[in-house]
C-alpha cells in the first residue's frame, strides 16, 4: 500500500528535495568517491588498483583529481581480455582461480 509521499511523488513525478539523486550515467570526469561508487568498492581500493595498474592513473585539473569515464571502461574491458592469474599475495584473488565452481559464478 502507498502513503501519500508516495502517492504525490508519483503524480508530481519529482523526488523529494532531501532525496540526493543518483545519475543513471558516470560523468565524464568522476572523482576517486564516484570511481568507488560506481565499481562498488571503496576508495582505497581504487587507489590500490591505480597503484597495481588495475585502474588508470588519475588526471590532475588545478586541485581536483579525476579519471576519465572511458579509460576507465577501457581499462577494464583490456583486463577482461587477459587470462586470469592470481596474485599470490591476495588470497581472495587466489580463491577465485582454484576455488569451487559455486564460488565463482556468483
Amino acid at each position: 500500500m502507498r502513503g501519500p509521499l508516495q502517492n504525490s511523488l508519483r503524480t508530481e513525478g519529482k523526488m523529494p528535495s532531501f532525496a540526493k539523486e543518483i545519475p543513471a550515467f558516470p560523468p565524464d570526469l568522476c572523482s576517486a568517491e564516484t570511481l568507488a561508487h560506481r565499481l562498488d568498492c571503496s576508495v582505497s581500493t581504487v587507489h590500490s588498483y591505480v597503484r597495481r595498474a588495475l585502474l588508470p592513473k588519475p588526471l590532475r585539473l588545478g586541485d581536483l583529481v579525476r579519471w576519465r569515464w572511458v579509460d576507465v571502461e577501457r581499462y577494464i574491458d583490456e583486463l577482461e581480455k587477459l587470462p586470469m592469474q592470481a596474485d599470490v599475495d591476495d588470497p581472495y584473488l587466489a580463491g577465485l582461480k582454484h576455488g569451487a565452481p559455486s564460488e565463482t559464478d556468483d
